[in-house]
């Protein structure tokens, strides 16, 4: 799943995923210039995370754009954004 947050004229994306080979929950902040990834092997943990990234960014004044866009798992790879 992915979220988008703005603020002012800056963009951030928070996805989160599931990798099977090493069965990882993934968690993924990106903005135009940088991306930071983690990797957590308990879902509670992983939950957690999410929940608290969120609501620290919202304490930032970033703003959520809209709901998860869910993205399929045959989806192509790579960067994408959706756009008003």
């Amino acid at each position: 799943m992915v979220w988008y947050w703005t603020r002012d004229t800056a963009e951030m994306r928070l996805e989160t995923q599931y990798d099977e080979g090493t069965e990882d929950f993934i968690l993924v902040l990106a903005t135009e210039t940088s991306s930071v990834t983690e990797r957590y092997k308990d879902l509670g943990a992983f939950k957690t995370r999410v929940s608290a990234l969120a609501r620290h960014l919202e304490s930032e004044q970033w703003k959520n754009t809209g709901p998860a866009v869910v993205v399929p798992d045959d989806f192509p790879s790579g960067r994408f954004r959706v756009r008003d």
